[in-house]
């Protein structure tokens, strides 16, 4: 990740876990930005993975980060990750379907045409539920961010 310092091993863990999760934050809203423009098809599944990534992060150096993301922030972060699941959802099963569906046999066409329609009108309106994701997320970087600036006493065994 850019913009982490050479020595981030050797860092007490809360202050290498609150770097790291900082540059997790600014990944996640670069791909946040790009949420909404249905000319980019990586855009959701982009901004899931910067999510799950986040998520992983916080649960894996709970323990280093202390009460700094308490049970509600983290509660937001997991409901925003699943508000995100049906799109994406959407979006392959139709890639399979365009894949599969010219061995599925002429008696098939009528069923994967209905089958396709319901799942695009589903990442329709994953789509445009965007906006409203998105801006849920600038709510709560800002609050993350804002626990994270807290100044705490480097303590600990170093990250490494």
């Amino acid at each position: 990740m850019r913009g982490l310092p050479d020595d981030l091993l050797d860092l007490p863990a809360d202050r290498a876990a609150r770097l790291v999760l900082r540059s997790l934050l600014d990944r996640a809203r670069a791909t946040r930005k790009r949420l909404g423009r249905t000319e980019d098809a990586g855009a959701l599944h982009d901004f899931r993975v910067a999510l799950r990534r986040v998520r992983s992060w916080e649960r894996a150096y709970r323990p280093s980060l202390g009460k700094t993301i308490p049970r509600r922030v983290r509660t937001v972060l997991r409901e925003l990750a699943r508000a995100t699941n049906a799109g994406r959802d959407a979006e392959v099963a139709l890639r399979w379907l365009q894949e599969a569906g010219a061995d599925l046999g002429p008696g098939a066409t009528n069923g994967v045409a209905w089958l396709t329609g319901r799942l695009e009108e589903r990442r329709d309106q994953a789509y445009r539920a965007a906006p409203d994701v998105g801006r849920a997320f600038d709510a709560l970087e800002r609050t993350l961010r804002g626990r994270l600036r807290r100044r705490v006493a480097d303590r600990g065994p170093a990250v490494a």
